[in-house]
């Protein structure tokens, strides 16, 4: 009896040695330092949102290629927009369809962001978020006006905008004329918070016709 419990004692050690083995390989392969170290935290990492510091869902980087609709009217007025018209981008100066007019062909004007001083008249520019922004655009009849949340200002960017006639006897109502528009590495602050990081919106271009009025 005593030469069998003795040759049962190495048996019984390797077996605890081997649960004891498992016992810890199966705490290391737990994998709770991996899982702790799952990049939880890049996943919420805002940081390129948290930046513009506006809390905008519409005007975030790049917004420009969410503008696929875009119009035109006047002397001259021009507008881009999304396709729920919850965002727009709107352009107003005065006078260029008449210029082209009597100058027999296009014509072109320039505009650099920021502008400073009074080097330059700077053209009526500005991005709006909210509801409607369209209805009332180079219409005269307005059905849902137009509710505006917030207004952005350019603040970067080159604008340039050419004017070509496309008629032949001008009326104070019908002058008929091409224009395009064509905002390049546009970038915009909110209104109310110039100081705010701009949200580069990309090229902004509209092609449109121009010269009649609403009515």
């Amino acid at each position: 009896m005593r030469t069998l419990l003795l040759a049962l004692l190495p048996l019984a050690a390797c077996t605890s040695a081997k649960n004891d083995s498992a016992v810890d390989d199966t705490s290391v392969d737990t994998g709770a330092v991996d899982t702790a170290d799952s990049g939880a935290v890049d996943t919420t990492d805002t940081s390129d949102t948290a930046d513009t510091g506006t809390g905008s869902e519409l005007v975030v980087p790049g917004f420009a290629t969410a503008l696929t609709q875009s119009g035109g009217c006047g002397d001259v007025a021009l507008a881009a927009w999304n396709d729920d018209s919850t965002l727009v981008y709107t352009f107003a100066t005065a006078g260029l369809v008449a210029e082209a007019y009597a100058a027999g062909g296009p014509v072109t004007r320039t505009w650099s962001f920021p502008i400073v001083g009074d080097a330059e008249l700077p053209p009526d520019l500005v991005v709006q978020e909210g509801r409607y922004l369209t209805d009332a655009f180079c219409d005269d009849v307005i059905e849902r006006p137009p509710e505006v949340v917030r207004t952005w200002i350019p603040v970067q960017g080159t604008l340039t905008l050419t004017i070509t006639p496309s008629g032949t006897d001008p009326q104070p109502w019908d002058s008929p004329a091409e224009a395009r528009l064509e905002h390049a590495y546009a970038a915009f602050v909110p209104a109310d918070d110039p100081t705010a990081v701009p949200v580069e919106a990309g090229d902004v271009l509209i092609e449109a016709r121009v010269g009649w009025l609403p009515g």
